[in-house]
């Protein structure tokens, strides 16, 4: 049983969410050590269903389950593997695993969630489908539910410019839930990206929505609620933004009209009024951001000329804002020790320097 197998199989239970397996790890130190741990610290559903799953068939089952994931378009994602969103790692209850398909934001790009009704008005989808568009005209891609009304308004808006956007599932990554958003999943599949943490099958329960809302604020930098009522489950999501630190714009409706009592009250609280594609680019700091990117290129000639071409090819690849290395590895396929070699001579040479455990950025 190798460690993405033993994840794999734990991410399946039903009963053994994020934060079981958080203390799982802490106990055992690997999820392969944990699942050959009989009879783990776990009580009741928990335990009886680790039981279920460790009968031969049961684990043959879900084994040639995950090997087939490939022959239908998904791929699954551990916490170890490069491509699992770094934005999920701070979470305390950070997903054992992710089905995927499509691709995902790259960590540089900037992103923003668009939420609201499903049952919208034709004010709040137009809002939502030029928003979507706008922004992925100017390179932002667009996070949403793949729900009706709002997110899907927005999520066309950003595939129709030829835009990137990613919907974050509530139910199992082969399942289309609504039905009626057939064509956008499709299409999400082929030109953007489709991400859950709930397997193959897996049905759109009523409490997968509130859990996956913190996934769709996480992977964004602004959150905008386009229409909601009072107690809208887009205020959930807010709530999770909040906490982890994004900022909210609110699109302000008509006083007294219930699908715009939600976001009025949101302004009314201190959340950011959203007229305009600016107001987002303003929150982003996109414009800033663009010059000091500016200001930080190194012209081709001033690069020191010792420097090997492989060195020059992953300066090239900084940015101002952190950059993985597994990031880098991924993008040139090389192996890591070859990224960690060439980031080594440009910090020799002041040319990038650590922000944190494994992310680099350019110094100058």
């Amino acid at each position: 049983m190798t460690e993405r197998e033993s994840s794999y199989l734990i991410c399946r239970m039903e009963n053994v969410g994020p934060v079981y397996y958080d203390r799982l790890l802490a106990y055992y130190g690997t999820a392969e050590a944990a699942w050959r741990a009989k009879t783990p610290p776990l009580s009741g559903k928990a335990a009886a269903e680790w039981q279920r799953f460790h009968e031969p068939e049961t684990e043959a089952r879900f084994r040639r389950e995950l090997e087939g994931l490939a022959a239908s378009g998904c791929r699954f994602l551990t916490r170890g593997d490069a491509e699992f969103p770094e934005a999920f790692r701070p979470l305390h209850d950070c997903p054992i695993g992710l089905f995927v398909r499509g691709r995902l934001p790259d960590p540089a790009m900037p992103a923003v969630a668009i939420v609201g009704a499903r049952r919208c008005t034709p004010y709040g989808r137009n809002a939502a489908e030029r928003f979507g568009r706008e922004l992925a005209e100017r390179g932002v891609a667009v996070i949403s539910g793949m729900a009706e009304g709002i997110d899907a308004a927005g999520q066309w808006g950003a595939l129709r410019a030829g835009g990137l956007s990613v919907a974050v599932l509530g139910s199992g990554i082969d399942v289309c839930y609504p039905r009626g958003n057939r064509g956008l999943y499709e299409r999400l599949a082929e030109e953007g990206g489709i991400l859950s943490e709930y397997g193959p099958g897996e049905a759109g329960l009523p409490f997968h929505f509130p859990v996956r809302n913190r996934l769709i604020s996480a992977l964004a930098q602004v959150v905008l609620v386009m229409e909601a009522r009072e107690r809208s489950g887009s205020l959930i999501t807010v709530d999770r933004a909040l906490e982890q630190g994004r900022d909210v714009l609110a699109l302000p409706g008509r006083v007294g009209d219930p699908l715009s009592a939600g976001c009025n009250h949101l302004i009314r609280q201190g959340a950011g009024i959203l007229t305009c594609v600016e107001d987002i680019c303003e929150a982003l700091h996109l414009e800033e951001k663009k010059a000091r990117h500016e200001s930080a290129k190194v012209p081709e000639e001033t690069l020191p000329a010792e420097l090997s071409e492989d060195t020059q090819r992953v300066y090239e690849l900084l940015a101002a804002a952190p950059v993985h290395q597994d990031a880098l590895a991924a993008q040139l396929g090389w192996p890591v020790p070859r990224i960690l070699e060439t980031l080594w001579e440009l910090e020799a040479a002041g040319l990038c320097r650590a922000a944190s455990s494994g992310t680099y950025l350019r110094d100058r």
